[in-house]
């Protein structure tokens, strides 16, 4: 086998395990979205009296806000940022007047925060209620089999490096459990003087001998 054979190889065996771990990355993150805010605990909420901006994008036009709160886990950060009480009563240019303007954003994933949503609405003197949301995707459960869970907030949105470094964390993982015990049995045998594929003993064998009993060369073992 040539060299660039073997890169190739290489190169393709780790592209095929980072998409794994891409896949479980996104899998476990939308698994504590869901399950998150109903099984697990939050273990701190802080309640923020002067927030230093908004917890999301916002237009320029739109004043500070004056109240907010946030949590922090293992798992999740969430923050939410409002305008109320002296801001009542906002007139933006656009001529329209608001009671509320408010922001709220999620960041979720293990080890590493790895994607997030979020949303913003504005409350006009009418009591309508305008929401903009973006990178999230509401999933409905159903009632019969989850009665207390109605919907779930999806993240899409990728926070880097949050995202690569928990694909390459999982992509690892997995190698582990599905072809590192293999990989160890390799390992093994080559130290013992056997045969890696099969474990026969190669003792007085030349390294470019093929294994007498299944035929693996040590120079293409896996």
């Amino acid at each position: 086998m040539s060299r660039r054979t073997r890169i190739f190889r290489t190169a393709r065996v780790l592209a095929v395990w980072l998409v794994i771990g891409v896949v479980v990355n996104v899998g476990v993150t939308w698994g504590l979205a869901g399950i998150g805010p109903h099984v697990l605990v939050d273990p701190r909420l802080h309640i923020i009296r002067f927030p230093r901006g908004w917890a999301a994008p916002v237009p320029d036009e739109w004043p500070p806000p004056n109240q907010g709160w946030e949590v922090r886990t293992w798992w999740r950060y969430q923050a939410s940022t409002s305008t109320n009480g002296p801001e009542r009563g906002v007139s933006l240019d656009d001529s329209t007047t608001l009671s509320r303007l408010a922001t709220f954003s999620s960041e979720v994933g293990w080890p590493c925060y790895a994607m997030c949503y979020w949303w913003r609405s504005k409350a006009t003197s009418a009591s309508e209620t305008l929401l903009e949301q973006h990178w999230g995707m509401m999933y409905v459960l159903p009632a019969r089999w989850f009665p207390q869970i109605i919907a779930i907030e999806l993240p899409l949105r990728p926070l880097w490096p949050g995202f690569v470094l928990n694909a390459m964390f999982y992509a690892t993982f997995c190698w582990s459990v599905l072809r590192g015990p293999g990989a160890l049995r390799r390992w093994r045998r080559r130290r013992a003087g056997c045969c890696a594929g099969c474990g026969y003993d190669r003792i007085g064998l030349s390294m470019h001998t093929p294994c007498p009993e299944c035929g693996n060369s040590p120079l293409a073992s896996p």
